[in-house]
């Protein structure tokens, strides 16, 4: 087994990628076609992961603190548990 810069084969790598990574992919992405990986480092042993990716992980990242901002202000507003301003 070659021993890879993160510690795993590129066999999980691909898995791991197909579970956490794809689903944030853009299907129209024109670098990684959707999968989520934009390439191999040959030197590292280890995929590296499309711009798209990033992005996405990123804006679910604010949207969720957004809604929980917006949740923590409608409690101190005094509105009822589920309404929350628009």
């Amino acid at each position: 087994m070659k021993q890879t810069y993160i510690n795993k084969t590129r066999e999980e790598q691909d898995k791991e990628i197909r579970e956490y990574f794809k689903p944030y992919a853009n299907e129209d992405c024109k670098v990684c076609f959707g999968v989520g990986q934009r390439g191999w480092l040959v030197d590292l042993g280890q995929y590296l992961i499309c711009e798209c990716v990033m992005r996405n992980i990123e804006l679910e990242k604010r949207i969720k603190e957004d809604e929980e901002r917006l949740e923590k202000l409608s409690r101190e507003a005094g509105l009822p548990e589920g309404e929350v301003f628009c």
